[in-house]
């Protein structure tokens, strides 16, 4: 129930299709009209598998309104599990299930691990039964033979595993909805994985967990998909299908799903994704179109307060404070002293690594490469085909198994780069790269050589206590709020600024081109300098943890 944005490609609908090739260009406008009344067209018809009853009970379930089969009594419960050893003695000939069962018979037979796969389906014995043949073939493709018949571990997950379970793309919330079931929050562009059964391992990991630690299991979950702007899937959703399997083989029992999405041709593609759901899971789901705070808001009518959501107050930065402390939970449930990821975190030549350090290996080549690739797209491109860009990018370097690294001097470790501050800094290459052609075309000026340096002139060099520069770090550090917040022309007003209060106090700025000689820079080159000021002067503040 993840990834959603590449369902479509699994439909054999005329019309549907299609759009796989016009989504590919960012030139080609989706017919909107056309494509959603297809789409709609196609999802009326299926709903019309529910009765009127059957249809109102999901909508109420949906809305949080009720909880269907909340609790059973004992004796029914026993019948179920009669009626649960029937079916499967039907279904498991030749199965994983089966394999499971000779090798330890009473793990496979326990009675909590049977409930829960009941309680999951609401007490539907034959539901129980095929997932449960389900649920055992997977984990023997995902953990082997010699896994069956154990719970799993963090133990059992490696390195990347644990990369993949870190990054919170998937992860169960500490705040329930109005209804008092748990919210699972997926988040696609969080998404992290050198090879895709990192990523399924992980989520197999976490969704058992979350279903051990669940009181009334039969109560449901409520599942967010939040493809919203940055939380785009850099993936583009690859991986739709395998964790289409996983989520048939968890014994989950979705109460409601939604999926808020900011980039309208997705919507069309996530109706096309419901037409796989079974009805009854498709009359529950509902899709938010819309910017962050519409998108919140709509999930506020359904329950999901937005202080549910792990985004920080003021901005929709993801917060990833409650999913580690779950991690060290486990960590420390399970008797494991160490994280590997934390402790033993090392660059690699698929890496690329910020900081400026090390900056030579394939990964930091390849997201070069890249930035050369799409400039010319990326400079024609509006806000979203923007972001769209960097997305693939991001992907590009993540699918080839590399990371994105920077060195702490605070821990004195490495460190993965959250997922918005990579954005930042590749579109800042993006950027550079912009200056860097703009200047290889300006007409060479001849260099005014300054033979005399006085104590008012700035020098760009290596002399950071000489008085000038100390004039100048002041200026930077007293604009430096106002011109984050301000606009491109007005950045532009704040450093002829900083020039004119250098200059009337006698100043000049100088850069030092051989041992002792020094010329004085053009008025193009000193805005260049002066705005790599201001980013310095934020970039420090970030580091500190002074910046807001």
């Amino acid at each position: 129930m993840s990834n959603i944005g590449v369902a479509y490609r699994q439909t054999s609908w005329c019309g549907i299709n299609c759009m796989e090739n016009e989504r590919a260009h960012h030139h080609h406008e989706i017919p909107k009209e056309t494509k959603t009344d297809q789409v709609d067209e196609i999802l009326t018809q299926a709903m019309k598998h529910l009765s009127f009853d059957e249809l109102q009970r999901e909508q109420e379930e949906l809305h949080g309104i009720t909880v269907v089969n909340a609790t059973k009594e004992d004796g029914d419960i026993e019948g179920m599990l009669m009626a649960l050893e029937g079916h499967l003695n039907l279904l498991k000939p030749g199965t994983k299930f089966e394999s499971a069962e000779l090798i330890n018979s009473s793990y496979v037979s326990r009675r909590e691990f049977l409930v829960m796969f009941l309680s999951g389906n609401r007490y539907d014995p034959k539901a129980a039964a095929e997932q449960l043949i389900r649920h055992f073939d997977l984990k023997f493709h995902l953990f082997g033979q010699s896994k069956l018949t154990k719970d799993i571990t963090l133990a059992d997950l490696d390195a990347d595993d644990i990369s993949s379970l870190l990054s919170g793309s998937m992860q169960f919330l500490k705040r329930n909805d109005r209804s008092n079931r748990t919210i699972v929050l997926e988040l696609p562009g969080l998404r992290f994985y050198k090879d895709l059964r990192n990523e399924l391992r992980a989520r197999f990991y976490l969704f058992m967990d979350m279903m051990q630690s669940i009181e009334d299991p039969s109560r449901g979950v409520c599942f967010i998909s939040y493809c919203v702007d940055e939380f785009q899937d850099i993936y583009n959703g690859a991986g739709f299908v395998e964790n289409m399997r996983l989520a048939l083989a968890i014994p989950t029992n979705i109460g409601g799903m939604h999926l808020c999405i900011s980039d309208p041709r997705e919507s069309i593609i996530a109706k096309a994704a419901m037409t796989l759901m079974p009805a009854r899971l498709r009359a529950k789901t509902k899709v938010h179109l819309g910017s962050h705070q519409e998108c919140q808001y709509m999930l506020s009518t359904f329950g999901i307060s937005r202080k549910a959501l792990p985004f920080f107050d003021d901005t929709n930065d993801i917060c990833l404070n409650d999913h580690k402390t779950w991690y060290h939970q486990r960590l420390s449930a399970e008797n494991i002293s160490a994280n590997p990821t934390f402790n033993t975190l090392q660059p690699t030549n698929c890496d690329v690594v910020f900081n400026g350090r090390t900056t030579n290996g394939n990964g930091n080549e390849r997201l070069r490469n890249l930035t050369i690739q799409y400039a010319p797209s990326y400079d024609s491109s509006n806000v979203e085909d923007k972001r769209r860009i960097v997305s693939t990018m991001m992907g590009n370097i993540q699918s080839n198994g590399g990371r994105f690294l920077k060195w702490s001097s605070t821990t004195e470790e490495w460190k993965e780069v959250p997922h918005l501050e990579v954005r930042e800094k590749v579109c800042q290459m993006f950027r550079n790269l912009r200056r860097r052609a703009a200047q290889q075309q300006r007409p060479e000026l001849p260099l005014q050589v300054v033979k005399d340096v006085s104590e008012n002139d700035v020098l760009f060099g290596r002399r950071k206590e000489h008085p000038g520069n100390l004039r100048l770090r002041l200026l930077i550090e007293s604009l430096a709020a106002e011109y984050d917040a301000a606009s491109r022309g007005r950045k532009k007003q704040l450093t002829t600024l900083v020039i004119q209060e250098i200059e009337q106090n006698g100043g000049r700025f100088l850069e030092k081109v051989k041992s002792e000689s020094w010329v004085e820079l053009s008025r193009q080159a000193l805005g260049d300098k002066l705005s790599s000021q201001f980013r310095n002067y934020r970039r420090r503040q970030k580091e500190k943890g002074l910046a807001k």
